[in-house]
């Protein structure tokens, strides 16, 4: 269920403006209909904390559904994305998910087969649904060369950290349309595809995969 933000709305009295362009949906896919995710990343909550069970708090938490959304922030994960925990409907478990891939399953779909989320600008932490989308491990290493973010920070796995690559006709071809237009080095290509120099060189003369 996609839903337009109401102008006279329960997020004023939660302190919190929502532009009108923004869509929401509520997570009812996940079994989650106390939470719904926003078209610029944001995820929202209806859960409220009550008290909690027994002599001394020692029973846990006691939360109830209300009629009022409130903003969620989500957490820091240990590669750098925002993830969020989730309670089910009937309240017996947590889904632990990160908001990227939460706004991609609300407003794309489920994640095709042998491919995972991309940020386009590689920015963790922009969740903006016009940000995402599905695509191979392959295209998600091109947009860092794109972004000029290649061999920075321990979180990207690339060169030596990401093992070795396995290129395909897709990678090879990447590798020699960013060159012949100028938009990476031989080395930006061999940090980011996870091979060396010389591979790279091999493929931009056509020495190696010819028949592409």
């Amino acid at each position: 269920m996609v839903i337009q933000n109401n102008p006279i709305s329960v997020e004023r009295k939660s302190g919190h403006s929502v532009r009108s362009h923004v869509r929401h949906k509520i997570l009812a896919f996940l079994g989650c209909c106390g939470y719904r995710a926003g078209t610029d990343g944001s995820v929202w909550t209806r859960w409220r904390k009550r008290g909690k069970r027994g002599k001394g708090g020692r029973g846990g938490v006691i939360r109830h559904l209300c009629r009022e959304w409130k903003v969620l922030k989500g957490s820091r994960s240990s590669p750098g994305y925002l993830e969020v925990r989730l309670i089910k409907d009937d309240g017996t478990g947590v889904i632990r998910i990160t908001i990227h891939r939460l706004v991609l399953l609300a407003f794309v779909g489920p994640c095709p087969e042998g491919m995972q989320g991309c940020h386009r600008n590689d920015d963790r932490r922009d969740n903006r649904l016009e940000n995402l989308r599905w695509d191979t491990d392959s295209a998600n290493k091109t947009d860092r060369v794109l972004n000029g973010r290649s061999n920075r920070g321990k979180h990207y796995n690339v060169g030596e950290e990401g093992g070795h690559a396995k290129l395909t006709t897709y990678s090879v071809t990447r590798i020699r349309d960013l060159w012949s237009n100028r938009k990476a080095t031989k080395k930006d290509l061999a940090n980011c595809f996870g091979v060396s120099v010389a591979t790279i060189n091999d493929i931009v003369l056509h020495r190696t995969w010819r028949h592409l």
